[in-house]
């Protein structure tokens, strides 16, 4: 366990307030750059079991349920990457099941993925992608890349700028990084009880759009651009599916075909709900996704 303090700012005699409190974990805000950041925090040794031990995220039925809205999302973050880099390697950290590698194939461009989950590496490596389970220091050793993508994966790092500086390193001169993150630090805290779980201690950090430069500037980056899409529309349309039950009690279990069906047309509109009218009706402290560009320096 180890106690630490705001990684941007310099420490205060002043202890940052905590914000989040759950699974015995504490969330402080940082003061003055809205960084939000578990204190005390798991060894990276603790840290690096529950990745290689963790199983829920090759649950086949949710991964099954998700597959056309993260399909979906990918070909929106593809349609944005093609005017930064419309071609050449590219490296997914957190790859996960596959599908933005899959979706950036199809593409045309040529793909390879970290995960530290071997179960995801080998179902990957069966979908005929190259994927190392070491941390991004030691996979595809001697290997340069072009483009380097992650998603919802920097909260996770115990020393982002490190890890960041790191990219860099794997980069090709003029290399693009493409990240997606949550902008929690800004959000007020009236949307908290709208979120089932922070995922304390898999989270490490949460940040805000003001951390963004600053992570960029410290680790060799020229920070081009960030896209915002507010998820406050979708979040209180998944919370009152969440609690809508039926009068007469829980309904009868569908058919496959009928769960399938009912499954593509809410990724259809989580999808539409985020990414197309996110875009447009945003407010600094409503829940948001980030999509941010940078260019090796």
């Amino acid at each position: 366990m180890e106690t630490i303090h705001c990684i941007f700012c310099p420490s205060s005699n002043v202890p940052d307030p905590v914000v989040i409190r759950e699974n015995g974990w504490e969330g402080h805000q940082c003061s003055r750059c809205r960084l939000i950041y578990i204190s005390p925090r798991p060894s990276p040794a603790e840290i690096a079991k529950v990745y290689a031990d963790n199983s829920a995220h090759t649950d086949l039925d949710n991964l099954a349920r998700n597959e056309l809205h993260r399909r979906l999302c990918a070909r929106h973050a593809l349609r944005i990457l093609r005017n930064y880099a419309p071609k050449g390697r590219l490296l997914e950290i957190g790859a996960g099941a596959g599908f933005f590698l899959d979706e950036a194939r199809r593409a045309k461009y040529s793909v390879a993925g970290i995960d530290l989950n071997k179960l995801q590496a080998d179902k990957m490596a069966l979908n005929g992608i190259e994927c190392d389970t070491r941390p991004l220091e030691h996979a595809f050793p001697g290997e340069m890349f072009d483009i380097i993508y992650h998603c919802d994966v920097t909260s996770h790092f115990y020393d982002p700028v490190c890890e960041f500086n790191t990219m860099a390193r794997r980069l090709k001169p003029g290399g693009i990084l493409m990240f997606e993150t949550g902008n929690f630090g800004d959000m007020d805290r009236k949307w908290y009880w709208r979120i089932p779980s922070f995922q304390y201690p898999d989270h490490l950090f949460f940040l805000s759009a003001g951390n963004v430069p600053t992570l960029l500037s410290r680790s060799g980056f020229l920070h081009l651009r960030t896209y915002r899409f507010s998820r406050a529309l979708e979040m209180r349309l998944t919370r009152q599916s969440h609690v809508q039950t039926p009068p007469n009690g829980p309904a009868k279990r569908p058919s496959s075909s009928k769960v399938s069906a009912t499954h593509q047309v809410k990724a259809v509109v989580r999808y539409l709900v985020t990414h197309e009218l996110g875009r447009i009706n945003r407010s600094a402290s409503s829940p948001q996704t980030m999509i941010v560009i940078a260019r090796k320096v």
